[in-house]
């Protein structure tokens, strides 16, 4: 049996070592013998390029655009709206568009209950309640994507508050050394990558393309929603409607939202003490019982007992 298993193995071996050496040895005639196909037959280099692209793009990505046409054909306008409006506010995460949302919301509303159902049917579960978990991880894939850009924006607008003083402060200093509050934008681009700078860069795109600077802006303050802000972009157009020194403008509006950010902090301080006493009731409190009382509860019944 040993003879055996060394003969094969030493056979594959050799065969292995030899188609290793033929493939790479015959490598670039395979590519110019490809390449010359491809100069002959357009149709060939098509079929190459196509086969060439992963499974993904070639059979999954065509239907996924075709259920999210049909997903932005039923979907009514309104909610349409709202998505693109959650979206465009969270940052466009993951370069996901509003129709590859919906996809996921269908994807999760019906592929995965579907998917339940074809496993547990035969599982024994009693049928109203796996038509109950049925609709509830339905109702749950419809809400979810919802949820998630809803956090997704709330961080994006606590990284933004965080930032603004920074960068407004940065926008000073260019300014009073000279440059322009275009020019002044460019900068922060460059120096502060983030959100704030993401939603900057796009107001300089719109500006580039023939949009009046406060359209921009104000279309920036509406997508960030961001009280702040707001008042920050209303300080800088009637800055410059009216000629005022911007620089001192935005000394103003850097002091007023530090301002702002010290008592929404003495504010959440405030609340610390409130938000502690439910776990102290519930948690601290009776291991405190148990360990004061405990004892006395324990000698109450041993003479109780002994009696």
């Amino acid at each position: 049996m040993m003879p055996v298993l060394i003969f094969l193995l030493t056979f594959a071996s050799c065969f292995l070592l030899a188609h290793s050496v033929l493939a790479v040895v015959s490598r670039d005639e395979l590519i110019i013998s490809t390449r010359l196909r491809n100069i002959k037959d357009p149709r060939a280099r098509k079929e190459n390029d196509e086969l060439d692209q992963p499974l993904l793009t070639r059979v999954v990505r065509p239907m996924l655009d075709q259920m999210g046409r049909i997903m932005m054909r039923v979907t009514p306008k309104e909610l349409i709206s709202s998505l693109e409006n959650k979206v465009t506010r969270a940052g466009n995460p993951w370069d996901l568009t509003v129709r590859d949302w919906l996809n996921i919301q269908a994807v999760l509303v019906a592929g995965i209950p579907l998917i339940t159902f074809i496993a547990l049917r035969n599982s024994g579960i009693p049928t109203g309640s796996l038509i109950l978990f049925l609709v509830s991880e339905a109702a749950l894939g419809f809400v979810l994507p919802g949820f998630i850009l809803g956090k997704m924006i709330t961080a994006r607008q606590k990284i933004i508050l965080k930032t603004l003083p920074d960068v407004i402060d940065l926008i000073t200093v260019i300014v009073e050394a000279g440059l322009g509050f275009d020019g002044a934008l460019m900068k922060v681009v460059e120096k502060k990558p983030g959100p704030l700078a993401d939603e900057f860069d796009r107001v300089l795109q719109e500006i580039r393309v023939g949009r009046k600077k406060k359209d921009a802006l104000r279309d920036m303050s509406q997508r960030l929603d961001i009280q702040d802000f707001t008042a920050f972009v209303g300080a800088i157009i009637q800055a410059e409607q009216f000629g005022v020194s911007i620089a001192q403008v935005l000394r103003i509006q850097s002091g007023q939202i530090r301002l702002k950010r010290k008592q929404r902090a003495q504010e959440r301080a405030m609340k610390v003490p409130v938000k502690m006493l439910i776990p102290m009731v519930v948690f601290i409190f009776p291991t405190l019982f148990v360990v004061l009382l405990g004892p006395i509860v324990i000698k109450l019944i041993e003479q109780f007992t002994g009696m």
